[in-house]
């Protein structure tokens, strides 16, 4: 009982701090801050317990995982997590020549992705065609978060296989992408990694095989695309002017592919972000299996640290990452293979974890801003405000309030409540056998689910006494209950915001704008993303 009470008093000041700052460390009060009797210690000096702000980031790499909204909003990803594609996965490979690809180059996991690759940027050129392949045994990868098959050095997107590399900053975009793909499974592959590949992003995701003789993989059909030298003909493409071997892309002074921006926007694009558009949210891209065991993420680590990463994480880069952090990272990168060598289906999905917290609280924490922004703007009464808002948060404040509370209906104990809500979402997993990289994920996802439970349960009980006329309530604390909520949100950064708001039409796309369709650069989704015809689409670029 006494562990229980002190328990409940470190998260109380835990809730304090957060609602103080969203930048203080809280290790020392979440390393004791469990409730049940048998929590053991976190090991701490098997991790760096991340501070709030790193914890979002964490949190949001995690939830964020093989899903396209998320990553475009942080392009510039610092996450590397392990995985297998599973056996039955189809592939497609774009090639501009009859023969089997050889050696390392890419697989899309949508055959529109090849196609639009091979045969419509630039149009097609040499004798095109696309080849279907299909995995017979698991293929062992890496998935590299945010747009990292994004050409957008000069953003950051390659910052993470750069500085992974080894090389003077200088010269990280250099590399073109095949001789920088080779590179990164030499390394893994030197250091005793299991690989057969890496999984990235950019309109739609793709693998990067380091051997695309593999045996694991089988070529079941290799098609020829039509094409006709002449303009206008009817279900044929325009052959390109370019000799074979050459690039359809135009490229940049290091060797990267570029678009030609003035292209129209045709409908093999159109079929190629609508094929993209399912791994928005929801699912993400479901043929990879990710293994959580051995999520290395390069936030939270002690090197990174000393990068001073501003508060928009798009703008997160490693141009001042030290050595002592490229070594931290590769280290951890070699730990996590040892954990996640063989396929185990009963281990913890943490981006389901993530998942339960964001799907249920985003939606309020939208609402609580919503009203109380109103309530200041004088469109809305507080009895209705109040109402409300009572209404939306009423089922968590009753289900986490205690035996004390239901006795006395006028003893409401926010931080008590605010403890057992952010329990629900991370701090029983102690009890499973966890991996250091997991126990760091945990952490995070506590510090976060505290901070959002801490708003709405405070939320809760001012809407409560408001409509109960139970005790006194400030003039001021809708005031600052709208700043909470505007402040956290902002935060939290989460792709929940700025999705779609609803199911586009069959004729419309979701439309997120990520390499080559955003040109020289992703599109960094701020407000909610809109459904679009081919026709806006084409207007949008003055066509």
């Amino acid at each position: 009982m006494k562990r229980a009470l002190a328990a409940v008093a470190l998260t109380a000041l835990a809730v304090v701090l957060i609602r103080n700052s969203h930048s203080g460390d809280f290790t020392t009060i979440l390393t004791r801050s469990e409730s049940l009797s048998d929590a053991p210690p976190l090991r701490q000096s098997e991790f760096s317990p991340p501070a709030f702000n790193e914890s979002t980031y964490i949190f949001n790499a995690v939830h964020n995982q093989l899903r396209h909204v998320g990553n475009a909003m942080a392009p510039n990803g610092m996450t590397f997590t392990p995985g297998f594609v599973p056996p039955g996965t189809v592939l497609y490979h774009g090639m501009n020549r009859k023969e089997l690809p050889q050696d390392l180059d890419w697989f899309a996991f949508d055959p529109e992705y090849s196609f639009t690759m091979c045969c419509n940027i630039g149009h097609a050129f040499g004798n095109p065609h696309i080849t279907t392949a299909q995995v017979v045994e698991p293929l062992k990868i890496v998935y590299i978060d945010g747009a990292s098959a994004s050409l957008s050095s000069d953003l950051g997107t390659m910052d993470s296989q750069g500085f992974l590399l080894d090389d003077p900053i200088d010269t990280w975009n250099d590399y073109t992408e095949f001789a920088r793909g080779d590179r990164l499974c030499r390394l893994f592959k030197e250091n005793g990694f299991k690989l057969d590949g890496f999984v990235r992003m950019n309109t739609g995701f793709e693998l990067l095989m380091c051997n695309m003789t593999n045996p694991k993989v089988e070529y079941v059909m290799n098609n020829a695309i039509a094409v006709s030298e002449e303009e206008g003909t009817a279900g044929l493409m325009k052959r390109s002017s370019f000799e074979v071997g050459q690039t359809f892309l135009s490229r940049d002074r290091f060797g990267n592919l570029l678009v030609r921006p003035s292209r129209e926007f045709n409908f093999f694009d159109y079929d190629w972000v609508k094929s993209m558009e399912r791994t928005h949210s929801s699912a993400g891209e479901e043929r990879v299996e990710l293994d959580y065991r051995g999520l290395v993420t390069i936030y939270g680590m002690e090197g990174s640290r000393d990068i001073d990463f501003p508060k928009n994480v798009s703008q997160h880069r490693l141009l001042t990452g030290s050595e002592a952090l490229r070594q931290e990272l590769r280290s951890q990168l070699w730990e996590a293979d040892k954990h996640t060598r063989t396929y185990d289906p009963y281990r913890i999905n943490w981006r389901t974890v993530t998942d339960n917290l964001v799907y249920k609280m985003a939606p309020i924490l939208a609402q609580i801003k919503n009203g109380l922004g109103q309530l200041e703007a004088g469109t809305s009464s507080l009895n209705d405000t109040s109402k409300h808002l009572g209404g939306i948060t009423s089922m968590l404040r009753l289900r986490f309030e205690g035996d004390e509370e239901l006795a006395n209906s006028t003893r409401h104990d926010v931080d008590a409540q605010v403890e057992r809500c952010a329990k629900t979402y991370a701090s029983d997993f102690h009890k499973y056998d966890v991996t250091p990289f997991e126990e760091k994920v945990r952490f995070a996802i506590r510090l976060v689910s505290t901070a959002v439970c801490s708003v709405i349960m405070e939320t809760a009980d001012w809407a409560n006494k408001v409509q109960t006329r139970v005790g006194n309530v400030s003039e001021e604390l809708p005031s600052k209950l709208h700043a909470d909520v505007s402040d956290l949100i902002s935060d939290l950064n989460w792709s929940y915001f700025v999705s779609c708001t609803h199911r586009c039409k069959d004729n419309e796309v979701c439309y997120l704008p990520t390499w080559p369709h955003g040109g020289r650069e992703p599109h960094i989704p701020a407000e909610p993303l809109q459904c679009r015809t081919i026709e806006d689409l084409r207007k949008s670029r003055g066509l």
